[in-house]
């Protein structure tokens, strides 16, 4: 009996070729091997883009420390706390603000002091900067022991009315060495157009100008006091974030009262005359994590947000003597 004749190739191609489709199974094995390679590859491109952010925002912190050397070099003090930005604007190739009128001046912009993770900031050409002074541990209340110093004068007219006047520290007052101390940080920035009170109550909101108002403690042994209850209090008071943003808008220090990223707090009446000098002004970024923080000799630190603040507290000062906090 002879055997039957073995398939052609051509024939077995064709039966291959006439396939149309795919089955479910191979459907679904393709879909769940593109759905794993998305669930690497999306966390690590996100990721990367935070990084480079981050990045971006500590080389702007580093031309803010490069120029702060240059002012000093100058003027024999870095800058002072009435707009610290603006007197650096100069060392930045940027414009000298007392040259223009205040309608130019509501017309420039400043790329510079916007951090790249920070949109609004963005959104608002730097005018609200993403970068604050370190106005020391606790304001008035620890003597503004940070990079600005200040004196108590009459105001002209008045003879009964005190107000703060800001000066600058010399490289030689910050005993506790330039490297040991914060002069700039992080700050977020909240856009109040088109909202009005009751605003959101969001992370980003949180975050940016917190609401919380703490009964008034301004004692120097009340300070762990109030920055335990600031820290506590989850109570969001949207009433109160007008008064409180109108006070801060525009603010350009920050404290140590409490680490990075957590919340602010008023210390007391927010229609209160000051009430910011005895508050809690916290560093803060959308960086996962923690801030960048500018040194005094110009380098550029990203802190945590878990940092001992007892660490934190030591390297806002400029003169606690503290043997053992640095970056």
């Amino acid at each position: 009996m002879l055997a039957k004749p073995a398939q052609s190739t051509k024939s077995m191609l064709s039966g291959y070729l006439g396939r149309r489709g795919m089955t479910l199974v191979e459907s679904l094995v393709a879909i769940g091997i593109i759905g794993l390679i998305a669930a690497i590859a999306i966390p690590a491109v996100q990721s990367s883009r935070s990084s480079s952010r981050r990045l971006a925002c500590g080389n702007q912190l580093r031309q803010l420390g490069l120029a702060a050397q240059n002012y000093e070099s100058l003027h024999r003090c870095f800058p002072g706390a009435l707009e610290p930005l603006a007197q650096l604007l100069p060392g930045l190739e940027g414009p000298d603000l007392s040259q223009l009128t205040d309608d130019e001046q509501r017309q420039v912009r400043f790329p510079q002091f916007a951090c790249p993770a920070d949109a609004v900031a963005g959104a608002l050409g730097g005018q609200a900067p993403s970068y604050a002074m370190n106005g020391g541990v606790w304001g008035k209340a620890t003597g503004w022991n940070g990079f600005f110093t200040h004196s108590l004068e009459p105001l002209p007219g008045v003879p009964s009315f005190q107000i703060d006047i800001f000066d600058c520290v010399r490289a030689a007052d910050i005993t506790d060495g330039l490297s040991n101390t914060a002069m700039f940080a992080e700050r977020t920035v909240f856009d109040l157009r088109g909202h009005a009170a009751p605003v959101p109550d969001d992370p980003v909101t949180r975050l940016s100008h917190a609401a919380l108002v703490i009964p008034g403690m301004r004692q120097p042994g009340q300070l762990d006091i109030f920055a335990d209850q600031c820290e506590r209090r989850s109570v969001w008071d949207p009433q109160m974030f007008s008064h409180f943003n109108s006070n801060l808008r525009g603010q350009q220090w920050y404290n140590h009262v409490l680490p990075p990223n957590r919340a602010s707090c008023l210390n007391g009446n927010p229609l209160e005359l000051g009430v910011l000098d005895y508050s809690a002004v916290t560093a803060n970024s959308l960086h996962p994590g923690g801030v960048n923080c500018l040194a005094g000799d110009a380098s550029v630190h990203f802190v945590g947000s878990g940092i001992d603040r007892r660490i934190w507290r030591g390297l806002g000062s400029r003169n606690g003597n503290e043997s053992d906090t640095h970056f």
